[in-house]
């Protein structure tokens, strides 16, 4: 289950009826869902900062004990821009109590896609790579990209408790969620894990390659980017975050990411990622 963590229940403490009945957004509801980025870096040379800010409107169209379908879309003002993901949305998806998450205009979603490639036939040749105009941009050509997209805005997590397992890609291992504080009306979770530093030695050589691609530098192969990369050390941790309202439904979620990354000749530098995604009313 690419992007999304996965809850490896160990005492299922909550009922799946009092779990999926109880809380989160009723069946057509509308609301914002916004995601916040911030990331500080420090190199030996000096040190920069970077924001940004996304956001989806969230539509529920039907619920039960084992699942929901939801749909996305993107806010007033986002449409006609010629963007890159335009074509993904609205998108509509069924997520069950297990986590896994099915397209359900799956027809609808192609023929868009299909669309926008005829009307800028110059995004064919890089389906799947990165381009740089302003800042970079991904070119998505496959309609399971959207999952993608849509994970870091997930907030339907149905059972988050003391004790349950919280497993996460590119991570060592499983850690349990702790309960770090309960107020009147919010309660605030969080797990600690250790990023593995092989996965983040593979995605420093993927960066390598993208950023020759887009500069028209000669372009490496990835395994020519891991071999360079081969006496580089890394570490890191990642702390998740989550606020829910006493019923159990998210509110919050939060991802803190500090990677530290060490050259053969021991200079180092560091990154520091924090990303908040909240749920709120339609303003």
């Amino acid at each position: 289950m690419a992007l999304y963590g996965r809850l490896l229940i160990i005492l299922f403490a909550l009922s799946a009826s009092s779990s999926a009945s109880a809380q989160n957004p009723e069946v057509g509801s509308e609301t914002m869902i916004t995601l916040k980025r911030e990331t500080v870096s420090k190199l030996s040379s000096g040190s920069g900062r970077s924001n940004t800010r996304n956001a989806l409107i969230e539509v529920v169209l039907a619920k039960s004990d084992a699942e929901v379908e939801l749909e996305y879309r993107l806010p007033p003002g986002s449409e006609g821009r010629a963007d890159p993901v335009e074509w993904m949305f609205p998108v509509q998806v069924r997520k069950t109590l297990n986590g896994e998450v099915e397209i359900l205009n799956q027809t609808e979603l192609s023929l868009r896609r299909d669309e926008w490639l005829d009307a800028a036939p110059q995004f064919r040749r890089v389906c799947g790579q990165s381009i740089f105009t302003w800042t970079a941009i991904q070119i998505y050509c496959e309609t399971s990209d959207v999952l993608g997209i849509l994970a870091p805005f997930d907030l339907w997590i149905w059972t988050l408790a003391p004790g349950l397992t919280w497993e996460e890609s590119g991570t060592i291992a499983s850690q349990p969620l702790k309960l770090v504080g309960s107020e009147t009306d919010v309660r605030r979770y969080e797990v600690n894990l250790d990023l593995d530093p092989e996965a983040l030695r593979r995605s420093d050589a993927e960066g390598k390659v993208s950023v020759a691609t887009m500069t028209g530098k000669p372009v490496p192969t990835l395994e020519e980017a891991l071999g360079e990369l081969s006496t580089t050390s890394y570490m890191g941790t990642l702390v998740l975050g989550f606020q829910t309202d006493v019923f159990g439904a998210v509110l919050e979620r939060t991802w803190v990411r500090e990677t530290t990354k060490f050259d053969p000749s021991g200079q180092s530098s560091s990154r520091v990622s924090t990303t908040t995604v909240r749920r709120a009313p339609l303003p």
